[in-house]
């Protein structure tokens, strides 16, 4: 228990929080591998070529690549994998059937304001 107030101790009330998990979430789930089994990134992967710290959002998609590659390789037959599997070859099939079209975007011209760029940029550089 975090604390004695029901309201810091969300997590250990799985039914009430049932209402945030919809379909979309589990399919999630069930394509991905629990935070548990994902893989750590070595020194070199955290890192940049110039030497700074990759993001959070590059870190967790190397983290799952890494961690796929790994279950594809050493349990290729994880649940999970095997859902991943499915999941993308039904994608494939559903693209290159004849069905299958995407429509042109739909493109609104607009004309900047060349008067309000301008004092924007003299603003920042105090040119008025």
């Amino acid at each position: 228990m975090l604390s004695a107030d029901e309201h810091f101790n969300y997590h250990l009330n799985a039914e009430r929080n049932n209402n945030l998990v919809n379909d979309e979430i589990l399919l999630l789930n069930s394509l991905l591998p629990s935070r548990k089994k994902w893989k750590k990134l070595n020194k070199k992967s955290r890192y940049s070529s110039n030497g700074q710290r990759i993001n959070s959002i590059d870190n967790v998609v190397n983290s799952l690549l890494v961690t796929i590659k790994f279950y594809k390789i050493n349990f290729p037959n994880e649940p999970f994998l095997n859902s991943l599997n499915s999941f993308i070859n039904n994608l494939r099939m559903a693209i290159n059937s004849s069905d299958y079209t995407i429509k042109s975007p739909v493109v609104l011209p607009r004309l900047k304001s060349k008067i309000n760029n301008f004092k924007i940029f003299a603003d920042q550089y105090h040119l008025v």
